[in-house]
């Protein structure tokens, strides 16, 4: 049976108690909310409902009924963080790469992901390897090329701007670890490439101050060189800079591993 708000019980006594307990936390809000967080939701007012719900500690609909959906297809966008992560990428896009820009709006976001906190991957139109290379040194981050990273597959820019969503995690996906690279591509599964890794390493830089992979590596599968040997990444931690290394396709090892990327898709023109 589907829980009864205040509003459908129809107790005038009930919806006043709501009232005045929205009255205390709107009173908090200033206490807790960044100004990022602000202008999200003051673009987002559709979203404040399922906002809420996760605040009540609940889902919008019947909580036995959204376990089971859980189990199968992960957690609702609206009972994980990634419309306020959506709010970081958009003010790191707008510094950054000087475009303003609504993502959520543009982009036909899941009704569903795999996580809780999502790692949101913007790639602006016609940004390539290189460019992504010149970003990391801006930040300071000096990334080091074993090999040119213009040199391998996928490395060109894409004629359209890109989003991908990520598990927002220091360490590559949990049932990825130890694959080689070939195995990884028989999964049929997509997976981040150099270029989003790249820009989820700069994103996470800006947000955490940390950064991904200080302990591991993460392959990049369908990103190879013309002799067959494929790209990685990682946290050069001596050295403390990003690096961009190359291995055998059926190289395995414990520490080594591959992020799940969910392309999604632009919103049709209207």
């Amino acid at each position: 049976m589907k829980s009864t708000t205040l509003i459908e019980s129809g107790d005038s006594k009930l919806v006043v108690r709501g009232y005045d307990l929205g009255q205390k936390i709107s009173s908090n809000l200033v206490r807790v909310f960044t100004l990022e967080e602000l202008e999200y939701w003051e673009k987002h007012l559709a979203e404040i409902p399922a906002g809420l719900a996760r605040f009540a500690n609940r889902l919008p609909e019947n909580i036995r009924e959204q376990k089971a959906v859980e189990a199968i297809t992960g957690f609702k966008i609206g009972e994980t963080d990634l419309f306020i992560q959506l709010a970081e990428a958009e003010a790191f896009a707008k510094k950054y790469f000087g475009l303003n820009v609504m993502l959520a709006g543009i982009f036909e976001l899941p009704e569903t992901v795999p996580w809780e906190s999502v790692l949101p991957v913007f790639v602006p139109v016609g940004t390539d390897n290189r460019n992504v290379c010149e970003l990391l040194k801006k930040l300071g981050l000096n990334p080091l090329e074993e090999v040119d990273v213009m040199k391998c597959a996928n490395s060109e820019a894409s004629d359209k701007h890109q989003l991908f969503l990520i598990n927002n995690s220091e360490r590559p996906d949990k049932d990825t670890m130890g694959l080689s690279p070939n195995r990884l591509r028989k999964t049929k599964k997509p997976f981040l490439n150099l270029r989003g890794y790249g820009l989820a390493m700069a994103f996470y830089h800006k947000t955490t101050e940390w950064y991904l992979d200080p302990k591991t590596i993460t392959w990049f599968p369908k990103d190879r060189l013309p002799d067959g040997r494929v790209a990685c990444g990682d946290w050069y931690l001596g050295y403390c800079r990003a690096r961009f290394s190359w291995s055998d396709p059926g190289y395995e090892r414990g520490s080594r591993g591959a992020r799940l990327a969910i392309q999604v898709p632009l919103k049709a023109k209207v």
